[in-house]
């Protein structure tokens, strides 16, 4: 177990709200496609779910954190993520953990626009981005690790 050690100090309720609440309200006059990246301790499938497929089609990219084995409770696997965007047209493009482990975050890319010519313009963008992620992920995790 990851989490070995470690207690809950305290728990707080926090309000929430579905993605399609945010493109179709504060992100909806912004045109263009979203890269949208997810890291929600264990809740991804249940921002996927809350994904109408109409503003799927708005998302080009997904980094998403998945685990292969259960680190939350009633937290979603790899497979199931892989499985919800499979049918939301998703191919999975490349595992971000390096080396690949049992938890980590993985790229997913719209099948369409796979195909498309805008993509070709769009890899080092893409790549840029999911690099800066990485990175700033990484640091937070670290300082994390240093205050404990």
């Amino acid at each position: 177990n990851p989490f070995q050690g470690m207690k809950m100090i305290e728990e707080i309720q926090v309000k929430g709200r579905s993605l399609d609440s945010l493109l179709e309200n504060e992100l909806s006059n912004i045109l263009g496609n979203y890269i949208l990246v997810l890291d929600t301790q264990g809740s991804e499938l249940e921002c996927l779910n809350g994904i109408s497929e109409r503003n799927f089609r708005k998302i080009i990219a997904c980094v998403v954190e998945t685990s292969k084995i259960p680190l939350y409770d009633n937290s979603a696997l790899r497979n199931e993520v892989i499985r919800k965007l499979h049918q939301s047209n998703f191919k999975l493009a490349v595992s971000l953990s390096r080396p690949p482990t049992f938890h980590g975050d993985e790229l997913f890319i719209r099948r369409d626009y796979l195909k498309s010519r805008k993509f070709d313009s769009m890899k080092l963008f893409l790549l840029r981005v999911i690099t800066k992620y990485s990175e700033i992920k990484f640091r937070l995790i670290t300082q994390l690790h240093r205050l404990f």
